[in-house]
C-alpha cells in the first residue's frame, strides 16, 4: 500500500468527503445527570446543568440560566467525572497530537478503519493514513512504560516506517495494510507478514503525514475512555449529546455522560503553547540542555501534574526563561505549575513571572510528588511582555521538571 503524501487530504477538500459515519450512543436509562462547570475568561465559574451548546454561546441551566459566549469559555468540565487509565488499550495517534481509543481493524485505500473500544455503538471510523503518526497495541499495565510508549511514537522522526514487537523487537520497512490477523510489511529482505498479537507499535514515516491546520473556534474533547480529540465544529443535541465534527474529518455524536471535558481554543483564552515565543534562554546547570516543549512535558511526554492530565500547556526544566511579546493585547494570565508527576524523586525549583521585567508572581518550592500551584488572573492591562521563569531549586536541576499547563492570555474585550 504506498501513500503519497497529501493524497488524501487532497480528495477530502477537493470531494467535500465524510470519513466517519454518524451515530447517537443514547444516553443511559436511569442516568441522572451530574452538574457541568463552565469556567470562563472573566474569572466565574458557573455551575447547574447544560442547556445548550452553540458556535454562538453556552447556557447553564439555573437560577437564574447564564448564557457565556463561546468565545468567553476556557472549559466545560463535568468535575465528578474520572477519565480511564490507557493500559491494555489499543491506541491510534494522530499528527495533530489526538489521540483515540480504538481497535484497529483494517486499512482499504489509505484510509484506517478502527471501532471505538468502550463505545460499541458507533460504526467504523474511518480516518485518512495520513494523518496518523502511529498505533499502538495493548498498552503497558505500568504508567512509565505506557507514557514511553506514547511518547516513542509522537516523537518518532525516521524517513520508513518502523514496527516495534512484543518481544522488543524493531522493524523497519514499508506499511503494506493490515486486517483482523495479521499487518503486512515491505523489508529490505522481502515483505513480511506478522501476527497482529505480536504488534507493539507502529510509527509511520513523518514525511507522508500531512494534517491540516484547524481554523476558528473549536474545542478539544476528552472522552471518560481516555480518547482526546479536537472538533473542529460541535452542536448540542438535545436528549442525545453533542455531535461533533472531528478535525481528521466526519461526525460523532456522544451522550453526555461519554464526555470527560470540552476545551475551548481559538476564544479569547490564547494558550502560549499556541504561540511562537519572542525569547527563550536555557542554562544548564552542568552541560545537559533542556528545549522548550509545547503541550509536552520537558521529556516529550504528557503532561500530567497532581495527577491530573493536561491536553495544553508548556514544558520545561531548570534553569529557562521565555518572553512573549504582549503589545498590550491582553488582559491577564493564568496557568497551573508544578513538577511533572513522571519526574523522579528530587525535583525541587522556584517558578517565577515577570511582566515588563518586573516580578510579579513566585511559587513556593515545587517539588517532585507535590501540589501544584494556580496562578490566578494576573493582570496584563497595557502589558508589553510576559515572562516566565524557572529557577533552580536546592538539589540543582535533578529532576526540575515543571509543567506550565493551561498557561494562557486572555485577549483584550473588543
Amino acid at each position: 500500500m504506498m501513500r503519497q503524501p497529501g493524497s488524501i487530504y487532497a480528495v477530502h477538500t477537493l470531494c467535500g468527503w465524510i470519513l466517519l459515519a454518524t451515530a447517537v450512543i443514547p444516553l443511559r436509562s436511569g442516568f441522572a445527570e451530574e452538574a457541568v462547570s463552565v469556567e470562563s475568561v472573566s474569572g466565574t465559574t458557573y455551575t447547574g446543568s447544560l442547556s445548550e451548546v452553540t458556535a454562538e454561546h453556552v447556557i447553564v441551566a439555573g437560577k437564574p440560566a447564564e448564557t457565556i459566549p463561546i468565545a468567553d469559555v476556557i472549559r466545560i468540565d463535568w468535575p465528578e467525572r474520572r477519565v480511564a487509565s490507557l493500559s491494555g488499550q489499543d491506541l491510534v495517534l494522530l499528527a495533530n497530537g489526538d489521540r483515540l481509543v480504538m481497535d484497529p481493524v483494517q486499512t482499504d485505500n489509505e484510509i484506517l478503519r478502527a471501532k471505538w473500544r468502550k463505545f460499541p455503538g458507533l460504526p467504523l471510523c474511518s480516518i485518512p493514513l495520513e494523518m496518523v503518526q502511529g498505533i499502538a497495541w495493548k498498552l503497558p499495565q505500568d504508567r512509565v512504560s505506557r507514557s514511553g510508549v506514547i511518547t516513542r511514537l509522537l516523537n518518532y522522526s525516521t524517513k520508513t516506517d518502523l514496527l516495534t514487537l512484543r518481544n522488543g523487537n524493531s522493524v523497519a520497512g514499508e506499511f503494506l495494510g493490515f486486517n483482523v490477523d495479521s499487518l503486512k510489511l515491505e523489508t529490505a529482505a522481502g515483505p513480511l507478514d506478522i501476527e497482529l498479537a505480536s504488534l507493539n507499535s507502529l510509527s509511520f514515516n513523518p514525511e507522508l503525514i500531512a494534517f491540516p491546520k484547524s481554523q476558528g473556534v473549536r474545542m478539544i474533547v476528552t472522552l471518560i475512555d481516555g480518547s482526546r480529540f479536537t472538533a473542529t465544529q460541535f452542536q448540542f443535541l438535545a436528549d442525545a449529546g453533542m455531535q461533533f465534527t472531528m478535525a481528521f474529518g466526519g461526525q460523532a455524536t456522544f451522550a453526555l455522560d461519554r464526555i470527560a471535558s470540552m476545551q475551548v481554543v481559538g476564544g479569547r483564552a490564547v494558550y502560549l503553547s499556541d504561540l511562537k515565543p519572542r525569547d527563550y534562554t536555557f542554562t544548564p546547570y552542568l552541560s545537559l540542555r533542556w528545549p522548550l516543549q509545547s503541550d509536552r512535558n520537558a521529556t516529550g511526554e504528557s503532561l500530567r501534574v497532581g495527577g491530573r492530565e493536561y491536553a495544553k500547556g508548556l514544558g520545561t526544566h531548570s534553569q529557562a526563561e521565555i518572553t512573549y511579546a504582549l503589545d498590550g493585547n491582553y488582559s491577564q494570565f493564568q496557568a497551573v505549575v508544578g513538577i511533572d508527576d513522571l519526574a523522579g524523586r528530587g525535583g525541587n525549583a522556584i517558578a517565577e513571572v515577570l511582566v515588563d521585567e518586573k516580578l510579579v508572581w513566585t511559587s513556593e518550592p515545587l517539588t517532585s510528588g507535590g501540589p501544584p500551584q494556580r496562578i490566578e488572573s494576573l493582570d496584563l492591562s497595557g502589558a508589553l511582555a510576559l515572562t516566565l521563569r524557572v529557577q533552580f531549586g536546592q538539589r540543582g536541576d535533578v529532576q526540575d521538571h515543571v509543567d506550565w499547563c493551561d498557561a494562557l492570555l486572555v485577549k483584550q474585550p473588543k
